[in-house]
This record gives C-alpha cells, sequence and structure tokens, in this order.
C-alpha cells in the first residue's frame, strides 16, 4: 500500500462544511492532483496526510479567522453611487441592490481596485449619498470544518518545476458563503422577475429546451448520488419540470412520478412510473393531493419558472411532513428560458435566492451541497470547451413535521 510521503502525488476530496442560521451547507471540492512536493493547503493539514494511504479521511476544525482571512475593517469600502456600476461599453450602470454580489472591478476610484478584479464584494448599506461595499470573504466571521477523503497515491519519481496550487484557497473561493444570508439584512432580490428573454421578444417563454440536454454524465452522477440519498425504501417521488431522464438512480422507491409539458421526452425516462402532463408556467397548481410524495425534485429547471414562490408553495402542500424538496441545477442554462434575476447573479447567490423562497414556504432544516472542480468524461461532445464537469449545486429543505 503506497502512503504518502513528501514526494507523492495524491487524489483528494474536500469538502468545506459550515453552518448559517440553522441552515447546513456543504461545498464539494475535487482535487485530482495534490503534489506533497510544491502545492499548499491550510496551515497543519500537510503534515497530517504524511503517512496516510489511500481510502482514509481526515477531519479538521477551522475557527473563524483561521482558515479564512479574519474580517478586517480596511476592506469596507464607502463609495458615492457614481463610483459604482459603469462597465466598458456600457452608459447605463448596475443598480446596486442590498446584501448581493458583484465584482469588486466595478468600483472606480478605490485605491488597489482594478476593472479586471473580478473577487466578489458584497452590499452592505445603501444610502442617500453613500453605498458601503464588504470585500471581507463571506465566510471570515464562520467557523468551517474541513473533510479530506484520499481517493488515490501514487510516488512521483521525479520533481519538476510548475505551476503551485494553493488547494485551501482554490477549495474557499469562487462562491462559498455567498449563499449565507447576512444576519438582520434582508436581500432585495427585487420582485423577482421571471419573464424570460424570448417572451420580451414576442416568443414564447418556454421555448421546449432544458439546460441537462448539455449536463455531462459526472455531475449528472452526483446530482443522483446526492437525491439517492433522501430516497428510503417505499419512498413516492416527484420529479418536476420532468423529461426524458430524473438523474435518479434506481433503487428501492415506490414511486416516481413525472410531471413535465413534453409527453414524447417523458416517455423516454424508463425511471418513470406515471406521467403527467402539465405546465408549471402555464398553471402551478400541482394536481395532486396534500401529502402525496416522500420527496419532489426540481433538476436544471428553476430558472426557468415563471412563478418560483407559487411552484414552492403548491411543493410544500402535497409533501408528507418529514418530506424533502431538492432543486438541483448546474451554471449550464440557456438565456432563452431564463428569467432575468438567475442570469444577474452568481451561482452560490442563486443557492441563496432558493433557501429564501424555502424559507418563505414553510421548509426547514434547510441544507446547501456543491461540488466543483471534477473531471469531464472524454467523450462528452463539450469536452473540447472544458475538461471540467460543470459544477453542481443543490438546494433543499424538509418539510416540517
Amino acid at each position: 500500500m503506497t502512503r504518502i510521503d513528501d514526494h507523492s502525488l495524491v487524489e483528494l476530496d474536500l469538502t468545506l462544511n459550515w453552518a448559517s442560521r440553522n441552515v447546513s451547507h456543504h461545498d464539494g471540492f475535487y482535487v485530482p492532483r495534490l503534489n506533497t512536493w510544491r502545492d499548499l493547503l491550510p496551515d497543519g493539514v500537510m503534515e497530517e496526510l504524511m503517512g496516510r494511504s489511500e481510502g482514509e479521511e481526515l477531519a479538521f476544525h477551522f475557527p473563524a479567522g483561521t482558515m479564512i482571512p479574519p474580517r478586517e475593517k480596511n476592506l469596507i469600502h464607502q463609495i458615492r453611487p457614481e463610483q459604482f456600476g459603469k462597465t466598458a461599453g456600457n452608459e447605463s450602470p448596475i443598480t446596486p441592490r442590498l446584501g448581493r454580489f458583484y465584482p469588486c472591478g466595478l468600483m472606480t476610484g478605490v485605491p488597489g481596485i482594478y476593472p479586471e478584479n473580478i473577487l466578489p464584494m458584497r452590499v452592505i448599506d445603501i444610502g442617500e449619498e453613500m453605498i458601503t461595499m464588504d470585500l471581507n470573504h463571506p465566510l471570515a466571521e464562520m467557523d468551517t470544518d474541513l473533510k479530506i477523503l484520499i481517493r488515490a497515491v501514487r510516488h512521483s519519481k521525479r520533481e519538476r518545476g510548475g505551476q503551485v496550487h494553493h488547494w485551501g484557497e482554490e477549495v474557499i473561493l469562487g462562491g462559498p458563503g455567498m449563499q449565507a444570508p447576512v444576519p438582520g439584512m434582508m436581500i432585495d432580490y427585487g420582485s423577482t422577475p421571471v419573464t424570460g428573454q424570448a417572451e420580451e421578444g414576442g416568443r414564447p417563454f418556454d421555448t421546449g429546451l432544458r439546460s441537462d440536454s448539455r449536463v455531462d454524465k459526472e455531475s449528472s452522477r452526483i446530482l443522483g448520488e446526492v437525491y439517492r440519498e433522501q430516497v428510503k425504501p417505499g419512498s413516492r417521488i416527484l420529479d418536476l419540470m420532468s423529461g426524458a431522464r430524473s438523474h435518479l438512480p434506481r433503487g428501492e422507491e415506490k414511486e416516481v412520478v413525472g410531471l413535465g409539458r413534453d409527453e414524447g421526452d417523458m416517455a423516454e425516462n424508463p425511471l418513470l412510473t406515471r406521467r403527467v402532463v402539465h405546465d408549471l408556467n402555464e398553471a402551478s397548481g400541482l394536481p395532486f393531493p396534500e401529502n402525496s410524495f416522500d420527496l419532489v425534485l426540481l433538476s436544471h429547471s428553476m430558472e426557468s419558472l415563471r412563478r418560483p414562490e407559487q411552484v414552492i408553495g403548491e411543493v410544500h402542500r402535497v409533501l408528507q411532513p418529514g418530506g424533502s424538496f431538492m432543486v438541483g441545477f448546474t451554471d449550464c442554462w440557456f438565456s432563452t428560458e431564463a428569467m432575468p434575476l438567475w442570469m444577474e447573479l452568481h451561482p452560490f447567490e442563486r443557492l441563496g435566492w432558493v433557501l429564501s423562497l424555502l424559507s418563505a414556504a414553510g421548509f426547514g432544516d434547510c441544507f446547501t451541497r456543491t461540488y466543483r472542480n471534477r473531471s469531464r468524461p472524454y467523450e462528452d461532445p463539450h469536452y473540447s470547451v472544458s475538461a471540467k464537469s460543470d459544477p453542481v449545486l443543490i438546494a433543499g429543505g424538509i418539510k416540517k413535521g
């Protein structure tokens, strides 16, 4: 059995666990090759990896301000409204909304900030004369736990120069924390405009395209594994906006009902035991009695719902007490299908928006799960565009009993 030493190449799964307002968050990040000779991990982690072997798991607790830099007052900036939102080629400035994230490069006249800076900043106050921006990491005041699974270990025979990866930084950058609300602040998502670009052009909002039609097999597999965790023997499952696949592995479920607008697509789905033709964008009510299902799934379609609040309220009604609702998506979507709000939000902010809808509908024990940096299957038609699999993002909640 190969053990990790100073000259190892290691395949890892990193999971960052944290909590906000009784919501649990699990952010997964795949490390295809950690070079123990040159790469970096959070303090104390590399030392604990030494001597370990494939299949072992390690867990680390990091108090606030250790793995993630502590909150600093000098990263909070007050700017005038005219200093925000101007972009090259766009004469109309972007209107800031309270609690939302924007790239730092949208600020002008701030020392050290350049238009190319895409790190996120959060709007924490909007006054008549000044806007307050917070450039601290959204998890700066949070305790975090890091779980590591060692997937494979091999020995590196020769060390050469190359790119240094700080895997600890990579797992915390790119979104984790952006899905969390700010205590005492109501995030401004606007009036949740749901009109898609296609409808604005005089064409139907829902053109029949499905964002899952280009989701790669690895992302679909991950989504199915997370869904499967909620399935118990005899479960009654409702697959909303259903199509040719449900991203759910076969198991011991009693019933899988597909509800969608295209009977032909659903006919190709071998997992469905019943098919109901129903367009949620025409009628947001669900044609089922109360307490009909143990699990409701909505995959790759949240962005195209006209009335998401009403649909989620209906999901709450048809779920059995203790039942789960899970919304899964990636960063793949069609602009002709998506509501403008969806296109404005960072993928992790979309999780936060879904969480706000779940909470408003009465769901409890809410959670988010994300998975990033997986490898896209070589045979995937989009491999030439990106060798990385689509990130998977899931928000869910439980109907209180």
